[in-house]
């Protein structure tokens, strides 16, 4: 095999905000697997936050490249072994193993002829229910977006640590009919979400995702079962090591692959959450088209779907995907079923 990653800057229709951020581009990884006369496309969102970055996923990767590589899987049994060698090679690094396994799965699927959702699910893909996003927004910038999301049956609404809910009534009004959910990006007290309950329960708001932040998220077992909304982790979401706290805190959990390390582990997460008794969504960040169609294959057997992120974005270097009335279309053809301009 033959690896080769790059950056690639992603730049968002218009500055995206949310509580500890403002994003004028999203700096990601685009990573090409070469093998056997076919090639493998995969991405990594790597965010400091998190504790990484661009540049170093990328020295990881070429490292790899440099140092050796197993063989190319030989058919989807192959991708959890292969993607517990990753781990191995690159402890620590979920975005890494995010791009290789995502690449992997994309060639094998090429290889084949069948689209990545045929080979996890044995079916054709099938058009997505998702959630759009508003992000923390001035008051001269919401006529706009709110137009653009009109008609959207799930929308999604940032809220940053003043606990202003402004945003939320204001699309309430706008747009009866959506289903709302509000992420505080980790971004509240105990006292803050406890006064916010019964404004987010007048306006209809059915899912709050990750009020507290991960390392002080405890009273949440408190709150549970006095709130009409589900509590969704993403900050605090487990990793392989397992659900951990979250049963006690969440009624469900949102998996994004390049923070838990690529589609592999998504569905081997989402199967143990589900079958532990908690709603599963997968979720992500500001990603290409090519992350989301990975996404969409998550998406499948979730609860929920929150993958707007390419949407969100100018056009980047994949096409495929297409967008109407809230689902989001996976695109035809083997693999991911993207065309590049990459």
């Amino acid at each position: 095999m033959k690896l080769v990653a790059r950056a690639l800057t992603l730049p968002p229709r218009r500055v995206f905000r949310i509580d500890r951020s403002a994003y004028g581009s999203a700096d990601n990884v685009l990573l090409s697997l070469e093998a056997d006369g076919g090639v493998g496309w995969g991405e990594a969102a790597p965010r400091g936050y998190y504790g990484t970055s661009t540049e170093e996923v990328i020295r990881q990767l070429s490292d790899l490249s440099r140092n050796g590589l197993p063989p190319p899987p030989s058919g989807p049994q192959d991708l959890p072994h292969l993607w517990e060698e990753w781990r191995r090679l690159l402890p620590s690094s979920p975005s890494a193993w995010c791009a290789l396994d995502l690449a992997c799965w994309d060639w094998l699927a090429k290889k084949k002829g069948l689209s990545v959702h045929e080979l996890v699910h044995g079916r054709p893909p099938e058009p997505v229910l998702s959630s759009f996003t508003l992000g923390i927004s001035d008051l001269g910038e919401l006529p706009e977006k709110l137009a653009e999301v009109d008609g959207l049956p799930v929308l999604k609404l940032k809220v940053d640590r003043t606990g202003d809910l402004d945003l939320v009534r204001m699309t309430a009004a706008a747009c009866p009919a959506a289903r709302l959910r509000v992420d505080a990006n980790a971004s509240w007290t105990p006292s803050l979400l406890e006064r916010s309950i019964p404004d987010l329960a007048r306006l209809n708001v059915h899912l709050l995702e990750q009020p507290l932040p991960p390392d002080k998220d405890e009273p949440l077992a408190a709150f549970r079962g006095r709130c009409p909304f589900e509590f969704f982790a993403d900050e605090s979401t487990p990793d392989l090591d397992g659900l951990g706290d979250a049963l006690a805190r969440y009624d469900g959990v949102n998996f994004k692959l390049t923070k838990v390390g690529g589609l592999t582990p998504v569905l081997r997460l989402a199967a143990a959450a589900r079958a532990a008794g908690l709603k599963t969504m997968v979720g992500c960040m500001l990603e290409s088209e090519l992350l989301i169609a990975a996404g969409l294959v998550a998406a499948a057997g979730t609860d929920y779907a929150d993958l707007d992120g390419a949407w969100l974005l100018k056009p980047g270097p994949f096409r495929g995907l297409s967008y109407q009335d809230g689902y989001i279309r996976p695109a035809a053809g083997p693999g991911f079923g993207l065309t590049t301009q990459a």
